[in-house]
């Protein structure tokens, strides 16, 4: 089922394929291969608090909450892995729903985290002895 663990600090989300034309909000639609659109839908934190998207696992692309913005992820390249969300974008012990334009590849579980502290320095030269 699509959600978010709500153990709030490090929460897990399910998202599932949409299709960007009819933009179903709830249960599994495949597109095909990427690009596509994934959203899923889960119960808000209890009170207001930032936290980062974790999108580790995923390929590259876009992130929304709530229809806001949180920008591009691409975790493998970097350079922060995480995105900062803002605690002001989700509805306090309501729905909310998390949307990915994934470009490249979505992990086979389709699971992305909110986590407490950002990951952050992954750079294409991580791998380099300068």
């Amino acid at each position: 089922s699509s959600g978010i663990n709500a153990e709030y600090g490090v929460s897990r989300a399910r998202v599932s394929t949409l299709d960007p034309t009819t933009q179903p909000r709830r249960g599994p639609t495949t597109t095909g291969p990427p690009p596509a659109l994934y959203c899923g839908e889960f119960t808000g934190p209890p009170k207001l608090m930032d936290t980062f998207l974790d999108p580790s696992g995923w390929g590259h692309g876009f992130a929304t909450l709530n229809g806001f913005s949180l920008g591009r992820y691409w975790p493998e390249v970097g350079p922060q892995i995480t995105l900062y969300t803002p605690g002001v974008h989700f509805n306090i012990n309501q729905t909310n729903t998390l949307c990915l334009l994934e470009i490249d590849k979505a992990p086979q579980d389709s699971v992305v985290s909110f986590v407490q502290k950002p990951k952050l320095d992954r750079t294409l030269h991580s791998n380099f002895d300068f």
